[in-house]
């Protein structure tokens, strides 16, 4: 039976220990729930050429007769939002015909996050836990801050893509 100076020595670092894991289990857990926030969608409507006219919700929807391959709504989509929220929807007008990326968006995540734990598991094995922890812990906060720099939707696809690869 240990004594009682002995377990006090190791309270510390257990401790130190405990919140250095926390902070790693929410950076997971907030990319993880990411999608949920990001994808919100706002009340939308398709800006016509008169100013004063604005047609509620997707064109084609409205009227099936029209088959054509143009966007439903040339002039692209206003949302209204009480605090001018930014979603990835309002940013790249995920709406109508473009409403399956959003989804798509989270699949593309999680299946950088299949890969990344089948080559981080290799990596692990190979050059040891605590290098692979702290590599792929300081690549997703990088990647995090990048995510707010993308000017386009596919770089936007390819750095979630890369940080759930890290999320190990």
């Amino acid at each position: 039976i240990p004594s009682k100076e002995a377990i006090d020595v190791f309270q510390p670092k257990k401790i130190l220990l405990l919140l250095l894991l926390s902070c790693y289990n929410s950076i997971v857990s907030i990319n993880h729930t990411l999608p949920t926030f990001q994808g919100y969608t706002p009340h939308y409507f398709c800006q016509v050429d008169n100013v004063s006219a604005a047609i509620e919700g997707c064109v084609k929807e409205l009227n099936t007769s029209v088959q054509t391959n143009e966007p439903s709504c040339p002039q692209g989509y206003q949302f209204e939002s009480e605090r001018n929220d930014w979603t990835i929807v309002t940013e790249w007008q995920l709406v109508c015909e473009r409403r399956y990326l959003r989804p798509m968006l989270a699949t593309i995540y999680f299946c950088g996050v299949t890969i990344g734990a089948f080559v981080c598991g290799f990596f692990a094995d190979h050059y040891g836990r605590r290098f692979v922890l702290i590599t792929c812990l300081c690549t997703q906060g990088l990647l995090g801050v990048c995510l707010y720099f993308t000017q386009s939707l596919q770089m936007f696809m390819a750095v979630r893509f890369i940080q759930g690869f890290f999320v190990q």
